[in-house]
Order: structure tokens, then sequence, then C-alpha cells
């Protein structure tokens, strides 16, 4: 394009050329850039073309308007900033619009892996509850193969159904009694609550256990059959046991002594024991169902030792054996031949069951009838020895161990309502907690009140009856003095008091216990009279329960 020399160049979007010559301008469009001209010539023609259109000719004044409207550098960037902040925002829509969808589509995905999780939830609890193993694995493969996340209730359900299987217990569509039998290995995990089923519906009436392990077979068929399934629920069992550990998934007591009755299935006293122990390294306290199946092995293989250790172990958790688990103990100390085992399970049993069942009492007969039981005791002893000891244990026993040898006569005999034995004619001794189960209960008594005191009232009595006790009575005055009548009564109080002291062997007043206020008196009842106070105080015998405390300590 030919111009003049003073021709000013502007590059724009579009294509334009004014020019003043005399000479017409010849007019060529660039293909990436627009050309502004301008000539200062008197010639008042400007020519305005673009790159597809044919140039047209106006004034100079529609030429003064129209380059008013050529938007300035300042302004061509203004307008480029305005246009990214839009598209910045406009991106910010955009992918907050994704993470919307995207939120959408997982809300969608939970809401169906819930809704398969609690679908499977409802199928276990119905499986447990009627004992249906093949559709409890049948449920989990699939929800495996889904992709579904099992929780604790999930597995603990198929680590008891899996367990129930593998030592006979699990009876298709039948309900048990729930009550904890002698005659089979595994009564302990026959217990008398729910706990044993692990699914939520809580009806007594849909017991999942039977309390028998005997399986009644026409044929050898039927056993194998009986014995191919007991085998597959261990082998599934501790597959399911093996996933839950993989997917660390919390355990609790009822997993773990699924775990440790599937080890009882398979005679492993010390794997069932070794469930035992690591509810200890994971914080949970042991059951007494807990501690049966390693009980029952260790009994069942004859390792007296080891199922000693477990009732140490039980001991020294708070948890007290039973008689079920005393029986067991018992058993396998008589066919042992252990003496002193036997005298230790036999207290055991007179101290925490008091009543034995038939076949406990079947088991001990065959003790003292057997050859071993009258070859062991002493041929002598102190008789004074024997009485100090039975008074000291609060009468019956002496707790020394076996006096006399030779054979034992075993006879069956009743107790009359007098406590007179109908056949030796001995009158049975009234038994008192003995010295340890007292101090012990004195002690729960105390911690009890202290922590309920105020100000360390209790504290304050227990100094009060180190100093004028022991007492060999106590009367509980405001009960006394309110007997028989809404009006408080002191000579009802003195009236007992004095006839206790008669029938009291050492004469002593006993300790009469009594809010102070009733001995000051107040608006309803009047004081009690200073002569009987000052003899009771005298004689160190009265003590005034003050403000906070309770008088019934």
């Amino acid at each position: 394009m030919a111009t003049s020399p003073l021709t000013l160049q502007l590059q724009l979007q579009r294509s334009l050329s004014f020019s003043h010559s005399l000479i017409p301008n010849l007019y060529h469009s660039f293909p990436s850039f627009t050309t502004l001209n301008f000539n200062p010539r008197k010639q008042p023609t400007i020519q305005c073309s673009s790159r597809n259109s044919p140039v047209e000719t106006t004034n100079r004044n529609s030429v003064r308007n129209f380059s008013k409207k050529i938007p300035s550098p300042s302004s061509v960037s203004h307008t480029d900033k305005s246009v990214s902040l839009e598209s910045k925002s406009l991106n910010r829509v955009i992918e907050k619009k994704k993470i919307e969808n995207e939120n959408v589509v997982e809300k969608k995905k939970k809401k169906i892996k819930d809704s398969r999780r609690v679908k499977l939830r409802l199928s276990l609890d119905l499986c447990s509850k009627r004992g249906d193993l093949n559709g409890a694995l049948s449920f989990y493969d699939s929800a495996i193969s889904q992709g579904v996340k099992l929780g604790q209730h999930q597995y603990t359900v198929l680590l008891y159904l899996c367990s129930s299987a593998a030592i006979g217990v699990l009876r298709p569509a039948k309900s048990g009694s729930g009550t904890r039998t002698l005659n089979t290995q595994v009564s302990s995990v026959n217990r008398n609550d729910d706990d044993n089923r692990f699914c939520s519906d809580s009806d007594d009436d849909n017991r999942v256990l039977d309390n028998s392990v005997s399986v009644s077979c026409s044929s050898s068929e039927k056993l194998d059959e009986n014995d191919e399934f007991k085998n597959l629920a261990l082998r599934r069992g501790f597959e399911v046991y093996e996933n839950m550990c993989m997917n660390k998934v919390e355990m609790n007591e009822a997993a773990l002594t699924s775990v440790a009755r599937m080890a009882m299935a398979m005679c492993d006293g010390d794997m069932a024991f070794e469930m035992v122990k690591q509810m200890k390294i994971l914080g949970l306290s042991p059951r007494l169902r807990s501690y049966g199946p390693a009980l029952s092995t260790y009994c069942n293989n004859g390792e007296i030792d080891k199922a000693f250790d477990v009732e140490n172990h039980m001991l020294e958790h708070g948890v007290y054996p039973e008689e079920p688990e005393l029986e067991r103990l018992l058993r396998v100390s008589i066919r042992a031949g252990k003496s002193d085992r036997v005298y230790y399970v036999l207290h055991k049993l007179r101290s925490s069951v008091r009543k034995v069942s038939n076949t406990t009492a079947d088991l001990i007969v065959d003790w003292f009838r057997s050859k071993t039981a009258s070859k062991v005791g002493r041929k002598k002893w102190d008789k004074r020895l024997i009485m100090e000891a039975m008074e000291n244990n609060g009468g019956g026993w002496h707790g020394i161990g076996w006096l006399g040898k030779g054979r034992w006569q075993v006879l069956q005999t009743s107790v009359g309502n007098d406590g007179m034995c109908k056949c030796c004619g001995v009158q049975l001794a009234t038994i008192d907690l003995d010295p340890v189960e007292t101090e012990n209960f004195a002690k729960s008594v105390a911690s009890i009140a202290i922590s309920k005191e105020k100000n360390s009232n209790f504290q304050t009595f227990q100094k009060w009856l180190d100093y004028y006790g022991p007492f060999e009575a106590v009367i509980d005055a405001a009960n006394v003095g309110l007997f028989g009548q809404w009006k408080f009564m002191p000579s009802k109080i003195n009236a007992v008091v004095n006839e206790m002291r008669l029938k009291l062997p050492s004469k002593k007043f006993p300790l009469i216990v009594l809010h102070h206020r009733r001995i000051r008196g107040d608006k309803r009842d009047a004081p009690i009279s200073k002569a009987v106070v000052d003899r009771w105080n005298n004689a160190g015998a009265l003590y005034a329960t003050p403000t906070g405390s309770n008088d019934d300590w």
C-alpha cells in the first residue's frame, strides 16, 4: 500500500485506511492485523475499508465521530483484564459444578453401599436367628464380590455361626433352652443370657444354640456329612477372622470368644487361651464365657496344670468360676489323682455353689468311693487346733486338709429344718463369713461410704470406732425410737439398750448410732434426757452422726 512519509500506522483487528492525498491510495488487507493511515492533506475524502467489505467514503465529521469511538490502549488493557476476571469466575463456577456433580455421584454410591450394608446386616442377623451358616456364608461372599465393607457386627455374627457349627451346637431352625449343662464339653458357651447370640433380635424364643453336642446318626454316611460340615465351618471361620484382621476391623470380646471356640473344636487349648490373653492387650474385659473353651480343652486333654492356670487368670481379672467350670476342674483333678486339687475345688463348691447339681454330686460320690481318697489324709492331728481353725473360719470347716485314712462311708441322707442330719445326728454348723470375706466386706463398705460422705465424716467415725470399739451389737436408734408410731420415743431406745446389755456375753453397751439433731431435739420432738445421754457417752457407746453424714452407715 502506497502512503506518504507522514503516514502513522496503528494495528487493529480490522483494516481501516484514512487518506487526504490527491492520489488515490491503494488498500490491501492483511490477514493478521489492521492498519490505520493518517495523511495531513487537504483532500476531504476518507476511505474506510474492511477485509471483506468495499471502501466507503464519509465526511470529516463522521471520521471524527468514528475516531472518538476507537478505544485507547489503556481501555483495551482494562477490557482484557475484565475478560480475564470473567473467565476465571466462569472457570470457578464450572469447577464448583463439577465438584457438586462428583459429590452427588459419591453420595449416590455411598447410599447404595449403605443400603447394601444394612441389607447384609439384616440378612446375617436372620441367619443367626435361624442357625443358617450356609446362608450367612452366601451373603458374605456376595458382599465381598460387590465390594461392600463389613463392620464389626457382621464379622462377629459370621464368627459366631462358624464357631457354633464347628463345635456342633448349631441347630438350624431350632431353639435351645439357654440353660447351662454339665454333660457336654462346650457347656460354657450355652449361657442363660442372650450374649451367646450375636444378633440384634433379643427374643428369647429365637435361640440359636442347642444344649447338646451329641449328634444322633443312623449311619456312618451321616457322621461323615456332619464332620464335613464342621470342617467347612472351621475353614471359613478362620478365613473370616483373617479378613477381619487384614481389614483392621476393631475386635471385641464376642469375636475373640468365637475364635477360641473354633480352637476348642481343634482341641487346641493354647490357642483358645491366647485369645483370652489378647483381650487384655486390646483393653477388653474377658467374661466367664471367654474362658470356657480353653478350660474345657485343657480338662478334656488332661492338662491339669494348664487348666488351673486358666482358673488363676480368671480370678486375677475378677471372673469367678461357676458350677460347670468347677465341675470340670473337679473331674480332671479326680482323674489325675490330685487329692489337694480335689480338696481345693470341693471348698470352692461349698463357698460359691452351696447346692450342687446331681451330676456334680455323683462326681463327688465317685471321689469318696475311690481308692485314692482312702489313702490320703493325716493319721494324727491336734483337735484343739482344728476347733480353733473352724472358729476362725466362721464355723463348719477348718481348711487344714484331709484328716484320717481309710475308706469313707458314703450314705444318702437328708437334713431337717432344724439343721440336724437324719443319718448321723450331727447338727450342721451355722456358717459365718470367714476372716478374708469379712475384711473385704468392711473395705468395700468403707470405700462406698468415703466416696459419698462429706468432710471426711466417715473417716472420723472409723477413728472413733478404733478408739472405743469393738462392739458386739449395733442399735439403729432412730428406727427403734420411731418403731410403731410417728413420734420419736427416746425411752424405747433406752429400753432396748438395757435389754441388749443383759443378753450380750460381755454385758457391754452396744453401739448406739443416732443423728445429733435427735439428741438435741427439734420442734416436733423433745430432746433425750441429759442423764441418759451422759450415761451412754460415759460408756463410750453413743456416736452422734454429724450433718451430711448418713447414720445408716
